[in-house]
């Protein structure tokens, strides 16, 4: 799990069902064993969904944050792990 927001993800406070880690907001999902379903990112023994800031938005990184080859990532995103999935 990234230790920091997604772009047009949801940050604290969090309403409803929502629970805040690391300043995001985030629905634990219902499944409770890995395999996580896809799309969804692990804390601890749990999974989670990005809570969407503009609903009418993709929550997540942008392509060009997630290279395939981690040689082409900017130093910045080296230092981020958790950041890209495989």
């Amino acid at each position: 799990m990234p230790h920091h927001p997604l772009p047009n993800q949801a940050v604290a406070p969090c309403h409803g069902v929502a629970r805040e880690l690391y300043r995001a907001c985030w629905i634990k999902v219902a499944h409770t064993q890995a395999p996580w379903p896809p799309d969804t990112y692990q804390e601890g023994d749990a999974c989670y969904i990005p809570v969407a800031a503009n609903p009418k938005q993709p929550v997540g990184e942008p392509k060009h944050l997630c290279p395939e080859n981690p040689r082409d990532a900017l130093p910045d995103e080296r230092s981020a792990p958790g950041v890209c999935r495989p």
